[in-house]
């Protein structure tokens, strides 16, 4: 799971730096949109994580 949580986090690295170097104003746009939403796909699944290894963690 850190693998994946890992490969996200670089995946939305990524779609930053292809924003910052965009020609167009729609480019730009689509990867900084891509960044954000990669960025709160892995906060989420590693907040989801964190809860589950915890004693008694999320059960649903």
């Amino acid at each position: 799971m850190k693998a994946h949580l890992a490969q996200l986090r670089d995946q939305a690295a990524e779609c930053a730096t292809l924003s910052a170097e965009a020609e167009t104003k729609e480019k730009r746009e689509f990867f900084a949109t891509l960044s954000r939403e990669l960025t709160t796909i892995a906060d989420r699944a590693e907040g989801i994580v964190k809860r589950a290894k915890r004693p008694g963690g999320d059960r649903h």
